[in-house]
């Protein structure tokens, strides 16, 4: 049995509990003992797990679960650091949607101490488990398109201003703007698929929403392997999101992954020959959110390397850090004031791209 806390009960746990029969289908030795939020009126969500040990805050928690493994942590991402390491100094496996900590040197200290205590401590980025984006990598590994030349990562999103006037989306302090929030998943699904970033060049604006950080984000990139990309990110377009892709085009073809979730094979080319209609369709799935159907694959084997005393994450620590390096050079490289910045030491809470090892 691997027992679980789930804390933060909001729109990332509604996903967990639209997927949750689908999990326990999976991996029945799995239950969740308890449930924390500072929002008592969400107590009762835990119906559907069969939990009913709900806490207001960690401590209480932590008081009165001996037996927890493992917590997974669903708070807005300026918590991240502060909540993984109260559990990981009481020897309980973390599992953090993204992005683990927004302040990359928060990263490599919580890993330091998952190392040294022997304990998992992973990240959330579900997409990596698509068919789509295991098939693009595949399909670019065996060579269908030649030498990998120019990459463009397209999300052209919708979010109103109601969406920004809640306590913490579009905070500096608690979130971050485009890039933080949405377009993070497609930034590591590149490097998942394409390797390491090196150089980074960008501008950020609020085209149409006002919040602290931005709604859009435009940028020209380098990738250690000297593919040389676009990036062009917003949420200010309406009345629905238009697109969400990922198209890495080489010497001898090219591959376009889309969909709301990064789900969809849209296209595919190798030697001038369009990859049939019938293969693509096969390695892509249909969803019903942005958050898509990959959740399941990537719990389900964190739990069984859990009960199998494998504390190896699937989402790594480092790996995250990249990521946060990743953004961190977008907003220095866009940063036209460091007094937009709020509350932000530049030079030990932002770590740009050279700055980890």
């Amino acid at each position: 049995m691997v027992n679980i806390a789930i804390i933060g009960l909001g729109r990332v746990f509604d996903h967990y509990l639209s997927i949750w029969d689908q999990i326990k289908e999976q991996f029945p030795e799995l239950k969740v003992i308890a449930l924390c939020d500072i929002n008592e009126n969400l107590k009762n969500k835990g119906k559907k797990l069969g939990c009913f040990n709900f806490f207001d805050n960690i401590e209480e928690l932590l008081n009165n679960s001996d037996e927890l493994d493992l917590a997974i942590i669903c708070t807005p991402g300026g918590l991240h650091y502060k909540d993984t390491k109260r559990f990981l100094e009481n020897n309980i496996h973390v599992l953090c949607e993204k992005p683990i900590c927004l302040k990359t040197h928060h990263i490599i200290e919580l890993e330091k101490i998952a190392k040294e205590k022997n304990l998992h401590y992973g990240a959330v980025f579900q997409n990596r488990f698509n068919p789509a984006i295991k098939y693009a990598k595949e399909f670019i590994n065996s060579g269908n398109i030649g030498d990998p030349l120019i990459l463009d990562i397209s999300l052209l999103w919708s979010r109103p201003q109601s969406y920004y006037e809640d306590a913490w989306h579009g905070k500096w302090d608690l979130d971050g703007g485009v890039i933080c929030q949405q377009a993070i998943h497609h930034l590591d699904a590149a490097f998942f698929i394409n390797g390491d970033f090196s150089k980074i060049c960008s501008l950020r604006c609020n085209l149409r929403n006002k919040l602290e950080a931005e709604d859009t984000h435009l940028a020209l990139i380098q990738f250690k392997n000297n593919v040389y990309g676009t990036f062009k990110a917003t949420t200010s377009l309406g009345p629905k999101d238009q697109e969400a892709s990922l198209s890495i085009y080489g010497s001898n073809g090219y591959i376009k992954i889309a969909g709301i979730a990064l789900n969809e094979v849209k296209e595919a080319s190798t030697n001038g020959e369009p990859i049939s209609e019938k293969i693509l369709n096969s390695h892509s799935r249909q969803v019903s959110s942005g958050y898509g159907y990959s959740h399941i694959d990537l719990l389900v084997e964190t739990f069984k390397n859990i009960k199998n005393k494998n504390f190896n994450p699937l989402c790594t620590p480092g790996e995250s850090a990249h990521i946060s390096s990743v953004i961190h050079s977008f907003y220095l490289s866009s940063n036209d004031s460091i007094s937009s910045f709020k509350n932000v030491d530049l030079k030990n809470d932002f770590l740009p791209l050279g700055m980890i090892k």
